[in-house]
């Protein structure tokens, strides 16, 4: 683990222990108690069913795949989502959602193909959420110049994040110096640096389709917001709440660089709360639910991936070189 990480997350999390000492503690303990055992329970399966949404918009890429059975695909997405909360990783995630497809049977190369398209069009749907976020927040801000020029670098940044992702990719996947497992990295720039690597050829009415569903997830996830607020005793709006949610997953997504987004996240969820009336303490208090449900999801579905597949999980030794995922 390289010093800058752990410098970058060291900054990351003082900065988070400054916002819950300035918000209150106390404060902050006390709006996620409200929350209870059954808002808990209702947050972790609405989780689920937004993973399963996004699940089955990746198994539309697979049209006309035999292999493309929705099962498959919302059972790698439920480990994908889980590889996201491991420290210190920024493509682990994204790997064990293809390596989980190809244990499950579909084939290595569709895979990791399906895995980049996916998250090509996922990104793809967050800008239009955003955009729907930043709508409702014009209306709350009366277009004041200062925000809509923030909310425009924010959207530029995005927007730049994913032409990095699409131009750069192969390049960047052969100069990094990441530890994978038995040469994975360099299995993946293999794969990546091929014509067709990124290719399902799924019909354009069909990604168009898997896009609108990763979209409506977006948007789903800003409707959780608004029930986790009113659970916490702070109810706004449901636009209110897509747009604190839009904002804040755009600070993430411009914040990649950050291990799991420490500071960013909760920056983001202060600074455009208090917009709409949620106070400092309550915003944490949803950040730290958001992350508190992320690794209640995570610890048994690594598990139970685990006891499934236990050493098969990155075998590489007798893989061929298109057998990336």
């Amino acid at each position: 683990m390289k010093i800058r990480t752990l410098l970058i997350a060291g900054i990351g999390a003082g900065i988070v222990v400054w916002l819950i000492w300035r918000s209150g503690p106390s404060k902050i303990g006390h709006a996620i108690l409200r929350l209870g055992l059954g808002g808990a329970a209702m947050v972790l399966v609405f989780q689920l069913g937004l993973a399963a949404l996004a699940g089955l918009a990746w198994a539309m890429l697979g049209h006309g795949r035999r292999q493309a059975q929705p099962l498959r695909f919302i059972l790698a997405r439920l480990v994908r989502d889980a590889g996201q909360v491991l420290p210190f990783t920024q493509v682990a995630g994204v790997a064990m959602g293809a390596r989980s497809l190809k244990l499950e049977g579909v084939p290595g190369d569709f895979a990791m193909a399906s895995t980049l398209a996916d998250v090509t069009l996922e990104l793809v749907a967050q800008l239009g959420y955003v955009a729907i976020g930043a709508g409702f927040l014009a209306l709350k801000a009366k277009l004041q110049p200062g925000l809509i020029l923030g909310v425009g670098a924010g959207l530029a940044g995005l927007t730049a994040v994913f032409v990095l992702a699409r131009r750069v990719a192969p390049r960047v996947a052969g100069r990094l110096k990441l530890r994978m497992p038995r040469g994975w990295l360099k299995r993946l720039a293999e794969f990546l640096s091929r014509p067709a690597a990124t290719r399902t050829h799924a019909p354009v009415a069909t990604r168009a389709l898997a896009c609108l569903l990763h979209l409506s997830a977006w948007v789903l996830t800003g409707v959780q917001a608004w029930l986790v607020l009113r659970l916490l005793h702070n109810p706004v709006s449901v636009g209110a709440a897509i747009a604190i949610d839009s904002m804040s997953s755009a600070a993430k997504a411009v914040g990649f660089f950050l291990p799991a987004g420490l500071a960013v996240q909760e920056g983001a969820l202060i600074f455009f709360g208090q917009m709409f009336g949620v106070p400092p303490s309550t915003a944490l208090a949803l950040s730290f639910i958001r992350r508190g449900r992320d690794i209640a999801l995570a610890i048994p579905i690594l598990a139970a991936w685990q006891m499934r597949y236990g050493d098969r999980l990155w075998r590489f030794g007798r893989s061929r070189g298109s057998d990336v995922a």
